[in-house]
């Protein structure tokens, strides 16, 4: 293992190291080379369109989450990778997405060369740092999309070299270059502007100031896309359009990219070990102390939904985020010990960290929202100050972390291309869980809109115009449009969920892995028994029908007609049944399938009710054969009418799976027979077929990762 700790000195060396990392890099990420598209990828094609219509560009509206926006001219990215698609695509239209991850593996390979390189010039172990960066976790996940992550991080690095080679040699050829790739950063991500610090500060350090003024013409392309809709459109961008998060919010990103940064990667933590020495034990007790503090204060009213496991994984992670500045802060401290200039070395060291030192605060305070992606781009700078610190290098340590590090990245990448796969072979599935005779609507973005639109089902907007017979499709990942919100009569039809072989999970609310965003939680992944994904398909009905007791569902013939009235409760005139003590409320139904019993519940009271209200027990009771086993029990306070709402509730009829059986409603401790008493009220009775897919082994799916022609 000391080959990968060995400091190359000769270009043939150089040569072959570089060599070795790409073909690791390649032969790392083609397993995955089929992964469908995945979250923001679909963007980036979309908006090909837009640029084959360059006239219409800002202009034409388009609808994101259900909403209608009139102009393009706040999207949050440059052009440079929709162009670099609408190239890939005049020249291959039929492409398919092992093809298009094969071109963009390139990028892969020059992060990995160029981090090398990078690594080079500031630290001793150049082939350890270029696979530390390579297998660590969201390195192995972002570089298998489409996303503007990858390409500014890749981008970013080779500017970087070639311009500290600039300076260092003189070399005008290679300004030249930094300038380009920095003009191609820009053009690929807002967030390229912040680097520019970096480039002031090693050419101030080196005496060398005009090399930086040079890096000015950058700007020009991007200045001028900006300048475009603003001088021939008379639109303003604002790129930088913040989202409203909320005090809650702010505090949840902020603790959100605290913890990624040490969780994610976990290389950062590794190294930290290495670095560790027993005078440092003041620092790791004061990072400790404050780690704590921050931990706590930011997250107030956040954790309660966590185990205790994951809290303290996230408080392990927090510190050592706060071990990694402390000690950055204590080593520039010991700086000001020193007279007169400072030597090559400390200029280097000045160079790197205020490079960490910039980015990361601006990261964490002015980016809309937590996303793990965001922290990429300065992650190989953070991998070589670690380095350089740990100089030298504790082998075995190092060695342990990356062999971790790859443990750890190749279950997680799989765990995001299953669930990124699991919308593609669902789309192409759906006629085998719903009628092929029915108008499919579907809510949701990223993958689910890409792959439902591109086999004719029909986005659903806000004003979108539903007839009776449709149905609806929602996942319960990657959707912000509630059905259940929309005032749309419905009832839900049918629900599908997904299972996985796995146990990791990258973007799940029930295990909090938040790898794509704060918005499903703080771990970058974990593992957990979760649903992979959900799909509830609800057919839309008449109003009518929406306030009959049964919907209209033949599944459920009602039998007991004597105990139903009208009633007007919450607002609404239902159809109900009044339940008492005596007269339970019975169906027959054959469960042919795994099926869910979904009702609404009352508890009703005159206006004058003069006795102390006494709660109602709500009882769902299953005969089967000469056995009765009670599946539900529920208590209601009891509500006058002006008050009263209707409890949803949903009872899971699995374990009957295949047998007729009755369903007995049953009442204690009210009497809908006494005039003006207490009413027990049932309402919206719904028979729900339930499927439970395995992804890994399903027959039924199993042929559906076949490449998609994209556009």
């Amino acid at each position: 293992m000391r080959f990968l700790f060995h400091y190359p000195t000769s270009l043939g060396q150089k040569r072959r190291d570089q060599f070795i990392l790409a073909l690791v890099t390649l032969g790392s990420l083609l397993p995955f080379v089929r992964k469908p598209l995945h979250i923001d990828d679909m963007s980036f094609l979309h908006l090909v369109e837009r640029l084959r219509k360059f006239g219409d560009y800002y202009t034409t509206p388009f609808y994101m989450f259900g909403d209608k926006v009139e102009s393009l001219i706040n999207f949050t990215h440059p052009p440079l990778i929709s162009f670099f698609n609408l190239v890939i695509l005049f020249v291959y239209p039929a492409i398919t997405e092992p093809a298009l991850h094969l071109i963009y593996y390139s990028i892969a390979i020059a992060t990995v060369i160029y981090a090398y390189r990078l690594a080079h010039r500031f630290c001793q172990y150049p082939l350890f740092l270029g696979l530390c960066l390579l297998f660590s976790p969201p390195f192995y996940i972002l570089f298998q999309g489409f996303m503007t992550d990858a390409a500014l991080c890749c981008f970013l690095l080779i500017s970087f070299v070639h311009f500290i080679d600039a300076i260092d040699q003189g070399n005008k050829r290679s300004l030249y270059l930094a300038i380009v790739f920095y003009a191609l950063a820009l053009g690929t991500a807002f967030q390229a502007v912040v680097f520019l610090a970096g480039y002031f500060i090693y050419a101030v350090l080196n005496g060398k100031p005009k090399h930086f003024f040079m890096m000015g013409w950058s700007f020009i392309p991007i200045a001028l896309w900006v300048l475009y809709p603003l001088v021939a459109l008379g639109l303003t961008p604002d790129p930088v359009e913040g989202v409203a998060l909320g005090d809650l919010g702010q505090r949840n990103k902020y603790l959100y990219f605290i913890c990624q940064f040490s969780l994610a990667y976990v290389i950062p933590v590794g190294l930290l070990l290495s670095i560790l020495k027993k005078s440092d034990g003041g620092t790791v007790l004061w990072s400790l102390v404050a780690g704590a503090i921050g931990f706590l204060l930011l997250g107030k009213g956040i954790f309660e939904a966590y185990t205790w496991t994951q809290i303290i994984v996230l408080g392990v992670s927090a510190s050592a985020t706060f071990c990694f500045f402390f000690i950055l802060i204590v080593k520039i401290a010991g700086w000001f010990s020193f007279n007169g200039s400072l030597s090559k070395e400390r200029k280097d060291d000045a160079f790197i960290f205020s490079l960490v030192f910039i980015f990361f605060p601006i990261c964490v305070v002015f980016t809309g929202f937590g996303a793990n992606r965001y922290l990429l781009p300065i992650m190989p700078f953070v991998f070589i100050i670690l380095l350089r610190l740990a100089n030298p290098l504790k082998m075995r340590m190092a060695t342990l972390t990356l062999v971790l590090s790859a443990a750890l990245s190749i279950p997680v990448a799989q765990a995001d291309f299953n669930f990124s796969a699991v919308v593609k072979k669902f789309s192409q599935a759906i006629h085998i869980f719903v009628p092929k005779d029915r108008r499919i609507w579907f809510v949701g973005e990223w993958e689910m809109r890409h792959y439902m639109n591109a086999v004719g089902f029909n986005y659903l907007t806000r004003d979108s115009k539903v007839e009776e017979g449709d149905l609806i499709v929602e996942p319960s990942v990657i959707s912000r449009l509630y059905v259940k919100t929309l005032p749309i009569p419905k009832r839900l039809h049918t629900e599908i969920n997904f299972h996985s072989g796995s146990d990791w999970r990258t973007l799940n609310f029930g295990t909090h892995a938040g790898f794509w965003g704060q918005h499903w939680g703080l771990l970058p992944f974990w593992r957990g028994t979760d649903l992979l994904e959900k799909f509830n398909i609800y057919e839309v009905i008449t109003p009518e029908r929406r306030r009959q007791l049964n919907l209209g569902n033949p599944a459920i013939p009602i039998t007991k007609l004597d105990t139903l009235q009208t009633r007007v409760i919450d607002m609404q005139t239902r159809t109900t049944h009044v339940g008492d003590d005596q007269t339970p409320f019975e169906f027959n139904v054959a469960l042919d399938g795994t099926y869910l019993l979904e009702m609404n519940l009352a508890l009703q009271i005159p206006d004058d009710w003069e006795e102390i209200p006494v709660p109602g027990r709500f009882q769902v009771w299953v005969v089967d054969g000469d056995e009765e086993q009670m599946v539900h029990e529920q208590i209601l306070p009891p509500r006058t009418p002006h008050f009263v709402h209707w409890y949803p509730v949903t009872v899971n009829l699995g374990g009957f799976q295949g047998k007729d059986v009755m369903v007995r409603l049953k009442t204690s401790g009210v009497n809908g027979r006494i005039e003006r008493g207490p009413e027990a009220l049932w309402s919206r009775l719904n028979l729900v077929r339930v499927y439970h897919v395995n992804f890994d082994s399903d027959p039924n799916t199993k042929h559906l990762l076949k490449g998609l022609r994209i556009l």
